[in-house]
């Protein structure tokens, strides 16, 4: 019944207005004055559609119109609108043709929403992952993203520096598909991928020895975070650092002083530090042997 539909009609959440084919309203719902912060309905009546609507966008309205004459289907697009007839504010309107009852064009209506908060928090996420990506990118770091199937979702530039491929090499392709280390090793990755995504591996570093694309051994430390999307659905970011350079340094200072401790065996030579400072000592292993002292003295 028609008292049924004006129920509907003033139910309705978002703004709903009525137009001939000039664009002049003859019917608005109380959400259409809310969302355009009008009086009452004798104010939204003759008004225009570009009465509501930034004159920059005007362009854009009078391309909406045409599209729905033309094609008689239903069309959406973003406005900047005016609340109260000054303040601008970000729409998104709905329109479709209405015809007559031997099927003539008689007007349009429109279901429009205050899109300004979606627009915010849109362009607040862009930045947000502009600077994700930035950092990302930049990093001295290796990192991975790893679905709950193996697959990389994506890595940044230093998959290249530290192993040898390029991007496009490994995004999309199963973590295990892709050569990082003897297939021993990359087991053991596997099987960390595994621990994380069962949130049985709390984080910890881990080292590996992994290997460049060339072959060249490499060793890697890492460590593994899960991260849970808004749909349930789980992620694993390891984070990868090249400490190849590191490690052999820590075995050329082993190295030496196993050198330098052979030595002072074979020709019964200690050597001894002292810290004047707080009276402490250090003395080499041949020097304790020597005066007979204890290691943990």
């Amino acid at each position: 019944s028609e008292e049924k539909l004006r129920v509907m009609f003033e139910a309705i959440g978002d703004g709903v207005g009525v137009t001939d084919l000039e664009a002049t309203m003859v019917e608005v719902n109380e959400a259409f004055l809310h969302t355009f912060g009008l009086g009452d309905k004798k104010e939204a009546i003759g008004l225009t559609s570009f009465d509501l609507i930034a004159e920059k966008d005007h362009p854009k309205l009078l391309e909406h119109v045409g599209n729905i004459l033309e094609s008689g289907q239903s069309e959406t697009r973003e406005y900047t609108l005016l609340y109260n007839a000054g303040q601008e504010f970000q729409g998104e309107t709905t329109a479709a043709l209405m015809r007559d009852g031997s099927g003539n064009p008689v007007g349009f209506v429109s279901a429009t929403r205050d899109i300004t908060e979606r627009k915010r928090t849109e362009q607040a996420l862009r930045e947000s992952e502009e600077k994700f990506r930035t950092i990302f990118e930049n990093v001295n770091d290796e990192i991975i993203f790893v679905d709950e199937n193996g697959v990389v979702i994506d890595v940044n530039e230093r998959v290249e520096d530290i192993f040898g491929y390029k991007k496009e090499e490994v995004i999309g392709k199963n973590f295990a598909e892709v050569e990082f280390a003897s297939p021993d090793v990359m087991m053991d990755m596997i099987q960390g991928f595994a621990e994380t995504f069962n949130g049985d591996a709390k984080t910890r570093l881990v080292t590996y020895e992994a290997r460049h694309r060339d072959g060249t051994p490499i060793f890697i430390e890492g460590s593994g975070n899960p991260i849970q999307l808004e749909n349930g659905s789980m992620r694993s970011l390891a984070v990868l650092r090249d400490i190849t350079e590191r490690r052999r340094t820590e075995e050329s200072l082993r190295d030496s002083e196993e050198g330098l401790n052979r030595a002072q065996q074979i020709a019964h030579v200690g050597s001894w530090e002292w810290n004047i400072v707080d009276g402490s000592y250090i003395l080499s292993e041949e020097m304790r042997r020597i005066y007979g002292i204890d290691e943990s003295m």
